[in-house]
């Protein structure tokens, strides 16, 4: 079977998989390990995870990562034979409040919930068992969930730090289907646990909480640019050596073939928002010392400790940027890969070759 007649065969089969497909997938497709670790040598395709492929119609986003995990679980049946089943594996807790766009978190682990008995062997996998009610799960981007109201309860039965579930609340209340009767019940029954008397108080809390960091985007909006680019630099200054870790981390895991192309342009994605959070509260601490009159001209003195939580910064957004261009070239070999036709050797070794090109710059951007 010709190179091009196989990945046909696979992008058709996984359409309703965003372009992942499972190596026993593709057996049921007719297609051999052998027959995909070829296409992955010439770059055609790239393995996600262990069992799972990234096919060239695959695109790099902040899901890809959970995607590839949730199929990684049930690698035989295919997504659409999963979503209506009665043994349920669902993307829950932090994983949930990620996929519906909940909040700033990025789990260190991607968590499930099964109502049967699973384990996973996989570090990176973090799998709990419970019962799912009617209304507990939802089909989101082709993969099963839980609903945003039983992701706001999951997260705050496992007590996650309150200025996190604030904003896990805070954006669930901005969907128009969501009732604030419904959230205030869940809360309800773990007010308790945050040392709050009720559901309806622990809600209040929340939005007081979001009306906080309204008023200090406003506050800090009054900076003039040449004392905002001043800040700015501080910031800078305080997470360059976390900055700079942390991508190095992220290019010797990629370097040593433990991370895919497109699996590190999606955790540089998700970076953003973590970083956008982090610094957010770093300045609300320092918030009591930030009085900023209109108009000033300098920044004023970052309060004692305020470099220490800025070190807590996963990523920058000029960082992001730096390397994202960078991997411009790698992402467009995968999105646009030349198919080897049967025999054709020398078209797997080109594609060999331009991956340790485009390997080679990703080093120098992080020296």
């Amino acid at each position: 079977m010709k190179s091009a007649t196989i990945l046909g065969r696979l992008e058709s089969a996984a359409v309703g998989q965003r372009g992942l497909i499972t190596t026993t997938q593709a057996q049921r497709e007719g297609v051999e390990r052998v027959q995909l670790k070829r296409l992955e040598g010439a770059a055609v395709i790239a393995r996600v995870r262990r069992g799972v492929y990234a096919l060239p119609s695959a695109e790099p986003s902040a899901l890809l990562e959970v995607r590839a995990a949730w199929l990684h679980l049930d690698p035989t049946r295919f997504a659409e034979e999963r979503l209506f089943d009665d043994q349920k594996i669902v993307i829950s807790h932090t994983s949930a409040a990620n996929v519906h766009g909940l909040g700033v978190m990025i789990p260190n682990r991607h968590e499930f919930t099964t109502n049967y008995r699973k384990q996973s062997t996989q570090d990176d996998i973090q799998i709990r068992r419970g019962a799912f009610g009617d209304d507990d799960t939802a089909i989101v981007e082709g993969m099963l969930v839980t609903s945003i109201t039983r992701t706001v309860s999951d997260l705050a039965r496992s007590r996650i730090e309150f200025g996190y579930l604030a904003d896990v609340v805070s954006d669930a209340l901005s969907r128009p289907e969501i009732r604030v009767t419904d959230v205030v019940r869940v809360l309800d029954r773990w007010a308790e646990r945050y040392e709050f008397s009720s559901g309806g108080a622990m809600l209040e809390a929340c939005r007081a909480h979001a009306g906080e960091v309204h008023d200090q985007a406003e506050q800090l909006a009054r900076l003039s640019p040449s004392a905002r680019e001043q800040l700015s630099k501080q910031i800078s200054a305080a997470i360059a050596p976390t900055v700079q870790l942390q991508v190095q981390k992220i290019l010797d895991a990629q370097l040593a073939g433990r991370t895919p192309q497109l699996s590190v342009q999606s955790a540089l994605e998700n970076t953003t928002r973590h970083q956008q959070k982090l610094v957010r509260d770093a300045l609300q601490v320092a918030s009591a010392g930030l009085t900023i009159p209109a108009g000033v001209a300098t920044p004023p003195v970052l309060p004692k400790g305020l470099s220490e939580a800025l070190g807590k910064v996963w990523e920058s957004n000029s960082t992001n940027l730096a390397i994202a261009k960078s991997m411009e070239a790698t992402t467009r070999q995968i999105s646009s890969p030349v198919i080897p036709q049967d025999g054709d050797s020398a078209t797997a070794n080109d594609g060999t070759d331009r991956a340790v090109e485009n390997e080679d710059e990703l080093r120098r951007h992080s020296e």
